[in-house]
């Protein structure tokens, strides 16, 4: 992938074919008459060895995405890269910009010992000693089922809130999981049916080593994963998620009651020792503004990047 980019410039994703933009009408699943052959327990067992694996992967990816609210226009998210290396974070986001949009906008780092922030319009860079907890989190993976860390991590950091991703639910026994009798179809593959006492559904597919092609929580939202591609050691990874949103009031998911719909398309994706270690530690174009809580310091970077105090930080 290119070096990280400092600089902000204009940017506009390509949606010039109906596949850069929003689905509204998700297809649902298609039942067969296959009798399911895994018990819940052994789906379980299976997905839970895929999240230890995937949880262990360096990966880095750069993904385009656009939104799509009720009656409106479409609106693009714009473009999103992210990278994780165990502990290490990488993120980095477009966004708008006089009604037009830019990338990078915002990118952060957290190296293991530093976190930074950095404006890259305005040149503008903020540094601590502490990583900021939502950069474990990214919508990319929330949709695709990819853990960022352990299943205990993940849990601890987010039992107290209303926000526990999917894949520690299923792994949590008070949802009550249990498998449907058949299997139903998504794409034309085959998959096994678990559900969850609050009616949420998982598509559970044994030929992607039980990778989920598919999220219903109940009349709510449905979640499509495709294009799946293999990129390492049996590890299946879907460069396109759909999502879409329904009125909870309706009885049922029909196409045109949908109020949200959201398009993430994979551009490029790397794993394990390409993803370099200097992605993790950012550094600062000539003139950035610095202020920087683990040294205390305010200052600006000169030409030959000399600091310039600007003043203390409290």
């Amino acid at each position: 992938m290119t070096p990280i980019p400092m600089i902000a410039e204009p940017y506009e994703p390509d949606l010039s074919t109906a596949e850069s933009r929003p689905n509204r009408a998700i297809e649902a699943p298609v039942p067969t008459n296959e009798t399911a052959y895994l018990s819940v327990e052994q789906l379980h067992d299976f997905m839970r060895r895929r999240f230890d694996r995937l949880w262990a992967l360096d990966i880095e990816y750069v993904f385009n995405a656009e939104s799509y609210c009720e009656n409106t226009r479409h609106v693009t998210f714009g473009r999103t890269r992210y990278a994780f290396r165990h502990e290490k974070r990488l993120k980095i986001q477009s966004n708008k910009h006089e009604g037009s949009l830019v990338y990078p906008s915002y990118t952060w780092a957290w190296n293991g010992d530093l976190q930074q922030d950095f404006h890259a319009r305005f040149k503008d860079a903020y540094q601590k000693p502490e990583k900021s907890d939502w950069l474990n989190s990214d919508i990319y993976l929330c949709n695709a089922c990819i853990p960022c860390g352990s299943v205990e991590d993940e849990y601890t950091a987010t039992k107290n809130t209303c926000t526990i991703p999917l894949l520690q639910r299923v792994f949590d026994a008070r949802w009550r999981w249990k498998v449907l009798p058949k299997l139903e179809a998504v794409e034309g593959a085959p998959c096994h049916v678990i559900e969850s006492n609050d009616r949420v559904r998982l598509w559970v597919d044994p030929a992607l080593d039980c990778a989920v092609r598919f999220v219903a929580w109940g009349n709510m939202s449905r979640v499509a994963l495709r294009d799946f591609r293999l990129m390492a050691d049996n590890i299946w990874m879907p460069w396109r998620t759909e999502a879409v949103g329904y009125n909870s009031n309706s009885p049922s998911p029909v196409p045109n009651e949908a109020h949200r719909a959201s398009v993430h398309i994979v551009k490029a994706m790397t794993v394990n020792d390409e993803v370099p270690e200097s992605l993790f530690t950012l550094n600062y174009p000539t003139g950035t503004v610095i202020r920087d809580v683990v040294s205390k310091r305010f200052y600006r970077l000169g030409n030959n990047l000399e600091q310039i105090k600007l003043g203390e930080v409290d």
